[in-house]
C-alpha cells in the first residue's frame, strides 16, 4: 500500500489544504472550524502527562452521543483517568465544548503528517478510540507506529465497498491499523470478517442504545408535562416532522373521532415555519407558552388539542408524555431516529420511506413499527391503537424489547478498556 500512502500524502492532503483555504470564506462551517481550531488545541495543555489518558474521536455530535455512555462510566468509576475528546465538525465541538466529563475538548487538526505528529506528541494518549466510521490514515499510521492501542467502536461497514469493490483493499489496509474493532451488529461483524483483516473483531451492539436507555430512565421520572395536564386518553408525539408529515398529521387529527392530544415537534422550528403550521391549527398551543404557565404554578388542562413545539432540544423528553409516537422524515429523505421513542416502550408510526434506519427491519418485523402511506391510513392506524389496548400494549412491549436486546456494548468495551489500562473493574 505504498502507492496509496504516496497518493494520500502527495495528492489528497495538499488538495484538501488548498480547497480549505480557498473555500473557507464561503462555507460557514469551514470558516468556523478554521477560526477556532488553534485556540481549541490549547485545551490539551490541561492534560497531566503522568495520568492515563483515553482519547475519543467523534466526527460530530451524533457520534459523540454514542461515546458518552462509555466516557461517563469511566469517570464514575475511575475519575483519575483523563478523557480527551476531539471533533472534526463545528456542530460537535460547538455544542459539546463544555461537556463536564471530559478533561480536554478540541478540534482534530486535519490529517497531514505534520499536524498528526504535533497532535499526538501533545496529547500522548494511552488509548485512542474512534467512533463509528471516521478514520484518518496518518493518525492511524502514527498511532500504530507508536504502539498506542487503537480501537474502533460502533463500527459500521462502509457502504462504498459494496458499490466499488476496488475500495476493499484500501479499507482493509486502513482497518488493519486498528488493534480492535467492535461492530454494531452481527451483520456488520460478518461484513468486516469478509475483508479478512488482522485486527481483532468483536460482535457487539451500538452504544447509542445505552445512551437512549439512560436518558429514557431519567426523563420518565420527570416528564415535561404531568399526566394530569391531559384530559384526553391518548397523547401522540410527532417528532422531527417536515411539511409533508405535518400535512398528513393535521388532516388525520381533524378527521379522527377518538380523544387525542397531538404534540408536533418540527425538525426545523423556525418562526416562519411555526407561523405557517399554526395557521392550519388555529386553536393550538405553543410549548413555550405552556412551559411559562407551568413555571408560574398555573394548573394546565388540555383536552383534544395540539401543542406545537417552537424550540429545539425537547423531543426526547417529550416522548415521555407519549402513548404513541409518529416519527417524521419518511415522506422525504428518510426517517429520523426510531430508537429514541422505542426506548419508552410505545408503538411507533412512520411513512414508507424508512429503510434508511438500521432499526427499521427489526421494529417492523416485531410489530413495534407501523408504516402508513397517507392521512387515511394514519387515521386507521391511530384508531386501532387507541381502541385496542392489547394491540397497543403488545406493540409497545416490542419497542421496549428491541432496546433491551441491544444493550451490553458499553459493558463489553469497558471491560476491555479496564484490562488494557490495568484498572480494577468496578462491581
Amino acid at each position: 500500500m505504498k502507492l496509496f500512502s504516496f497518493f494520500y500524502n502527495v495528492v489528497f492532503v495538499p488538495f484538501f489544504i488548498i480547497f480549505n483555504r480557498i473555500l473557507s470564506p464561503f462555507i460557514p462551517k469551514l470558516k468556523e472550524r478554521n477560526r477556532d481550531l488553534l485556540s481549541s488545541l490549547n485545551a490539551l495543555d490541561k492534560l497531566n502527562r503522568r495520568k492515563k489518558t483515553i482519547w475519543f474521536h467523534s466526527s460530530s455530535m451524533g457520534e459523540f452521543e454514542q461515546a458518552k455512555p462509555i466516557i461517563e462510566r469511566i469517570k464514575s468509576s475511575n475519575p483519575e483517568v483523563q478523557i480527551l475528546c476531539t471533533f472534526f465538525s463545528p456542530s460537535g465541538f460547538r455544542t459539546q465544548k463544555n461537556y463536564e466529563f471530559a478533561d480536554a475538548i478540541s478540534y482534530l487538526p486535519f490529517d497531514s503528517r505534520k499536524n498528526v505528529r504535533n497532535f499526538i506528541e501533545k496529547a500522548q494518549p494511552d488509548i485512542a478510540i474512534f467512533v463509528r466510521y471516521e478514520i484518518w490514515f496518518n493518525y492511524l499510521s502514527l498511532l500504530s507506529a507508536k504502539n498506542i492501542k487503537t480501537i474502533l467502536i460502533n463500527a459500521t461497514f462502509p457502504s462504498a465497498i459494496r458499490k466499488f469493490s476496488f475500495l476493499g483493499k484500501i479499507y482493509r489496509f486502513m482497518f488493519n491499523l486498528f488493534d480492535e474493532i467492535y461492530t454494531i451488529s452481527e451483520e456488520h461483524f460478518l461484513l468486516f470478517s469478509s475483508l479478512d483483516i488482522s485486527a481483532k473483531l468483536f460482535r457487539s451492539h451500538d452504544t447509542r442504545f445505552e445512551r437512549i436507555f439512560n436518558k429514557v430512565s431519567e426523563y420518565k421520572s420527570s416528564p415535561i408535562f404531568p399526566k394530569s395536564c391531559f384530559l384526553s386518553d391518548t397523547v401522540l408525539v410527532a417528532g422531527s416532522t417536515w411539511t409533508e408529515d405535518e400535512i398528513i398529521l393535521v388532516k388525520s387529527f381533524n378527521s379522527i373521532d377518538a380523544p387525542l392530544t397531538l404534540i408536533i415537534v418540527p425538525h426545523e422550528p423556525t418562526p416562519s415555519h411555526i407561523s405557517q403550521l399554526r395557521k392550519k391549527l388555529p386553536h393550538s398551543y405553543l410549548l413555550s407558552d405552556l412551559l411559562s404557565r407551568l413555571a408560574s404554578g398555573e394548573e394546565i388542562k388540555i383536552s383534544k388539542g395540539v401543542i406545537v413545539v417552537d424550540s429545539i432540544g425537547y423531543l426526547l423528553k417529550l416522548y415521555a408524555n407519549a402513548d404513541i409516537a409518529y416519527i417524521g422524515g419518511s415522506f422525504g429523505a428518510g426517517v429520523h431516529s426510531l430508537a429514541e421513542p422505542a426506548g419508552y416502550g410505545i408503538p411507533l408510526i412512520t411513512g414508507k420511506n424508512c429503510m434508511n434506519s438500521p432499526d427499521t427491519p427489526s421494529l417492523l418485523s416485531s410489530g413495534a413499527l407501523h408504516t402508513i402511506c397517507d392521512a387515511s391510513e394514519l387515521t386507521l392506524c391511530l384508531e386501532r391503537l387507541i381502541s385496542d389496548q392489547s394491540f397497543r400494549e403488545l406493540s409497545g412491549k416490542s419497542s421496549a424489547l428491541y432496546i433491551q436486546n441491544n444493550l451490553g456494548a458499553t459493558d463489553q468495551i469497558l471491560t476491555m478498556l479496564y484490562k488494557h489500562l490495568d484498572l480494577v473493574i468496578p462491581n
